[in-house]
């Protein structure tokens, strides 16, 4: 079987996992396996391609004193926050044009996970989003590249950081978001991105390979 490589790099600086994106899209666009990086970002506030600046709660300078990048990105979607305590995934593969697929494959690898610690969430069409109740766990925007796919996911797991209180998180008004640890017992980080990339590899029909760079824990669930 085809592997996927999946890489945990601990906590980068957007503008550093965004050329290390690039970098691998290049090679896999060139011939090299498909890679699924796994991390967490620095508090950032990145705005897709259809983006509000309205949906920005406080001043762009005013942000950044409080130590949160504000980064205009080629993904989809609107306005959100990366930072500590999510899981940020970039899967890194051809796609084609199976581009649902695509996304059905990554929501579905999230929703299997929170399912087996006993979490129920559902994806909203209307709301792009994997949700609990009427709060926002996870979400998706991605962008496609001569047919291999960029970005990916991120997964709220631990609230180390509130700067979703800065932002309008998908543009929404009125919904809110949430955080495993705020719904039950929730896995570090590095444990909940060996758990994602197993069963997403599985779902891709692809073999998982962890590179010796790797910070995810060996026992992760």
């Amino acid at each position: 079987m085809t592997p996927l490589v999946c890489t945990y790099l601990g906590r980068l600086p957007y503008p550093t996992a965004m050329q290390l994106m690039d970098q691998t899209a290049a090679a896999v666009l060139a011939g090299a396996p498909p890679r699924l990086l796994l991390l967490e970002h620095e508090p950032v506030i990145t705005l897709g391609r259809r983006a509000d600046r309205c949906h920005l709660l406080r001043p762009e300078a005013a942000l950044v004193t409080e130590g949160i990048g504000v980064v205009e990105t080629g993904r989809g979607g609107d306005v959100t926050f990366h930072g500590p305590g999510q899981l940020v995934g970039y899967p890194i593969l051809p796609v084609g044009r199976m581009v649902r697929r695509h996304v059905d494959r990554i929501f579905g690898t999230l929703e299997d996970l929170l399912c087996e610690a006993g979490i129920a969430s559902s994806f909203d069409a209307d709301n792009p989003g994997l949700w609990v109740g009427d709060r926002k766990i996870a979400a998706v925007g991605i962008e496609i590249r001569d047919g291999v796919s960029l970005h990916g996911f991120c997964l709220n797991v631990r609230r180390e950081h509130d700067g979703f209180r800065y932002i309008v998180p998908c543009g929404l008004a009125g919904r809110d978001v949430v955080y495993w640890d705020e719904l039950g017992e929730a896995p570090k980080v590095p444990d909940a991105a060996r758990a994602f990339a197993t069963r997403f590899a599985a779902r891709c029909g692809l073999t998982p390979e962890f590179s010796p760079e790797s910070g995810a824990s060996e026992g992760g669930s």
